[in-house]
């Protein structure tokens, strides 16, 4: 254990530091996936084929969910948040086998979230690469790793009813899909390219007029609605923010890699943008300053040659920060669970992302 995330977990420090509360182990195969639905639930998924449903208040698993006896999902590529105030909460799953699977929490004593539909989006041999949900109106826009498109629009029953379709193009590897302008369009970032795309949300057309191209690749790609701020593993020197409509970068955040072989990791924003969370190639969860780039914390999981390619990010309603890491050690994986207490002096917000 560094020296200092030693200090942060046993000595008391201030309330601007990290903290490991839990750690999630004996998880078979890569972690490649973790979403918050909301500061009680936390759902995993990877190459064992299943998603997991993670209690982080009591710290204990309460589900693994897996398909109906005909391994028809594969592995779990991609999850999606799809909680709505209304709607209840429930999240979608994107599988190596062209699936999607969305779920809901069902309210009753013992709390367990149902398979509401299963719907075949791509070909078994074309995996789902990316997912954006928009709860305001209920449409789910996903990608294939071969670089087709397609919007659904989820029914109060949990239904997806497919709305429009791109085909593939095998130039166009969607790495990251969100929604801007409430919903009404929304973007694509292209891995090899830096491209980004802007569409129709109703009719899927692209807007041509509002191509551009960023200055590095997009291995993963975070979103801040508040100033259209765009977070990117570059897959090369570490992460980099761009502020439309800027193509450069506004600020770089250095995290090399150790190994021989390039794996994309998760970049997110957190505590409301003035923070930059990224994984490594090498067992350390990266913390950073957005404004500034500084390096304020690094969080140890694993070891040296540990992957931790899947992050995740949320805010408690009582302003309890909580950041989640996922490993794709093999032959056994684990997820960890990052605390920053509730602060009476919130953290300075960023310049870029607000």
């Amino acid at each position: 254990m560094y020296f200092r995330q030693f200090l942060d977990q046993y000595i008391i420090l201030p309330t601007s530091r990290y903290r490991q509360t839990k750690t999630f182990s004996g998880i078979k195969g890569p972690v490649n996936a973790i979403a918050f639905i909301d500061h009680r639930f936390l759902v995993s998924g990877g190459d064992d084929h299943s998603v997991s449903v993670w209690d982080i208040q009591t710290h204990r698993l309460l589900q693994r969910l897996h398909d109906r006896g005909t391994d028809l999902w594969g592995q779990i590529t991609c999850l999606v948040c799809t909680s709505t105030p209304e709607g209840g909460q429930g999240f979608i799953a994107g599988t190596g086998r062209g699936v999607i699977i969305a779920f809901k929490l069902i309210k009753t004593k013992k709390a367990e979230f149902q398979e509401l539909d299963c719907v075949r989006a791509f070909f078994e041999d074309n995996f789902v690469e990316a997912m954006a949900f928009d709860p305001t109106h209920k449409r789910l826009v996903v990608s294939s790793h071969k670089g087709g498109l397609k919007l659904y629009q989820m029914e109060s029953n949990g239904t997806l009813i497919e709305k429009w379709e791109i085909p593939s193009q095998s130039a166009r590897l969607v790495r990251g899909i969100h929604f801007v302008e409430q919903g009404q369009k929304f973007l694509t970032f292209t891995m090899e390219s830096g491209a980004v795309h802007e569409h129709d949300t109703i009719t899927g057309k692209e807007n041509l007029d509002n191509k551009r191209s960023l200055q590095s690749f997009v291995g993963n790609v975070d979103y801040f609605p508040d100033t259209q701020a765009i977070l990117v593993d570059n897959l090369m020197t570490g992460f980099d923010i761009y502020t439309p409509p800027r193509t450069s970068p506004n600020q770089r955040f250095e995290v090399k890699r150790h190994g021989n072989q390039v794996y994309a990791v998760e970049v997110k924003f957190g505590e409301g943008g003035a923070l930059v969370v990224g994984g490594s190639d090498h067992g350390v969860v990266y913390i950073f300053q957005s404004d500034t780039g500084d390096c304020i914390q690094t969080l140890l999981h694993g070891n040296k040659s540990t992957l931790v390619q899947a992050i995740a990010t949320f805010t408690s309603p009582d302003g309890e920060h909580i950041i989640a890491s996922g490993s794709s050690r093999l032959p056994t994986s684990s997820i960890c669970i990052w605390r920053r207490p509730v602060s009476p002096t919130p953290r300075r917000r960023s310049l870029i992302c607000v």
